[in-house]
């Protein structure tokens, strides 16, 4: 187990309980103590990580429709890919358009995630999107594809059913 205030590691096994784990974990003032988080690698998904980010992803080879890709991912356990940040979609191979988790399929200009159906702030709204995006182009363009590797401004809205691009999925780290 990792002490985040002093850098030291303390061996697992002596903190799963009694009066010895509980003298050897930090105090509050100590730190935190934790563990880190895991990927299931089953199926092909891998833990990446930059920085203090990380997430358990497979990335497809083959191309697919939102609604395709979206029930892909559910069969093996998994979302399409959601960020909260710009930096997080560092995480994906750089240069590929990929679709995401993210659609305005309920109501035009409301974005929400896949994954728990939060909608998307403003401010990563205006920060992700190319200029003059999200347009609904000929009213039918619900679902988001974007190219990571950018510093931002670097997804568009697109067509849901109709067009394939490859796609992301992604597993919640296990702690």
């Amino acid at each position: 187990m990792y002490n985040s205030a002093t850098g030291l590691c303390t061996p697992g096994l002596y903190l799963k309980g009694g009066i010895a784990g509980a003298l050897l974990a930090p105090t509050s003032a100590e730190g935190n103590l934790f563990a880190p988080a895991t990927c299931d690698t089953s199926d092909g998904f891998a833990l990446v990580k930059s920085g203090t980010l990380s997430a358990c992803i497979w990335a497809s080879t083959t191309e697919m429709t939102y609604s395709n890709a979206r029930a892909f991912c559910r069969n093996v356990g998994a979302h399409l890919y959601v960020s909260r940040s710009v930096e997080r979609f560092n995480l994906l191979p750089h240069g590929i358009v990929y679709i995401i988790g993210l659609t305005d399929r309920a109501k035009e200009g409301t974005f929400v995630w896949d994954d728990n159906g939060n909608v998307i702030t403003e401010s990563l709204k205006s920060s992700l999107f190319m200029p003059g995006e999200p347009s609904n182009s000929e009213n039918r363009e619900d679902c988001v594809a974007v190219v990571a590797g950018g510093t931002g401004n670097f997804a568009n809205d697109i067509a849901c059913e109709g067009v394939e691009f490859r796609f992301v999925c992604e597993r919640p780290l296990v702690l």
